[in-house]
Order: structure tokens, then C-alpha cells, then sequence
């Protein structure tokens, strides 16, 4: 015996046209104008976008919303590139938590590109930062204060 639908699904969702197109561009613009969800997911959107990196670097200090800061990190740190570094460095240096800790989440996943970034940095421990700050400043994200050894 066969099964019987007692109601009838519910219609599709009307179809409605995008205000901005999905381009760079028109990401950037949505990634300003629109609502929480729609700037949001421009951040997503604006993944492998190299162009957008400094636009995305402004917005995430204007962005009050973390939902929208936290896409624009994981869209960032998704690019590990000299640019998206020159990007979150002044972050370091925030009064706004989170946007430190974004940065520093973000810095710690690319320590490549920190490394070709920040050529202060060294790889192999062969100072302490206590003896030589300039060699391991404070806009460099590898730089471990418990060992005070430069990474």
C-alpha cells in the first residue's frame, strides 16, 4: 500500500536578483552596504579574491559586527601571501581584542608567509628578543614572549 501525502510541500522561494554582482567589486560593495548575512558572506565569497586583500584589511577595522570579522579572518588566512601579512601586522597593535587575537590566529597559520614578510624574523632561535629587540619586534606574530626566542 502506498503512502498518502496529507499536505502539499510548500512553494519554492521566489527568485530574486542579486543587488551587487559576485564579482571582486561587487563583493566589496555588499561586503560594506549590506546586512549581517550578506556581509558575511561576501567575506566568504571574497576567498582567492588577491586583489581584495587590502579592502578586506579596512573593513575588518570597521567592522563591528564578529560574525562578519571572523569570515573576513578565515578568508585572509586563506591567502597567505606578503600582501595579506602587510595586512594583519597593525593589527597587532589593536586596543580591540579580538582583532589582536584574529590577527595572531590568522599570522600563526601562514608562518611562511610572515617568514618572507618580516625577514627579521628568523626561523632557527639565534636570539633572544630580551637581547636584541629590533631583530624580534612586536609586529612580528611568530616571536614567542614565554621563551623569548625568535621563531
Amino acid at each position: 500500500m502506498g503512502l498518502k501525502k496529507t499536505h502539499s510541500p510548500d512553494p519554492l522561494h521566489e527568485v530574486v536578483e542579486r543587488a551587487h554582482p559576485r564579482d571582486a567589486q561587487g563583493l566589496l560593495t555588499q561586503l560594506r552596504e549590506g546586512d549581517i548575512e550578506q556581509r558575511r558572506w561576501a567575506a566568504r565569497d571574497l576567498a582567492g579574491q588577491h586583489t581584495a586583500v587590502v579592502a578586506m584589511g579596512e573593513r575588518l577595522l570597521a567592522e563591528p559586527e564578529p560574525r562578519v570579522r571572523e569570515a573576513l579572518f578565515t578568508t585572509l588566512t586563506g591567502m597567505p601571501t606578503e600582501a595579506t601579512v602587510t595586512v594583519l601586522l597593525p593589527l597587532l597593535r589593536s586596543e580591540d581584542a579580538s582583532l589582536r587575537n584574529g590577527a595572531i590566529e590568522a599570522l600563526a597559520a601562514m608562518p611562511r608567509a610572515v617568514a618572507r614578510a618580516s625577514p627579521r624574523c628568523s626561523t632557527t632561535p639565534t636570539r633572544t628578543c630580551a637581547s636584541s629587540p629590533s631583530t624580534c619586534s612586536a609586529s612580528c606574530a611568530t616571536t614567542s614572549s614565554r621563551s623569548g626566542w625568535c621563531r
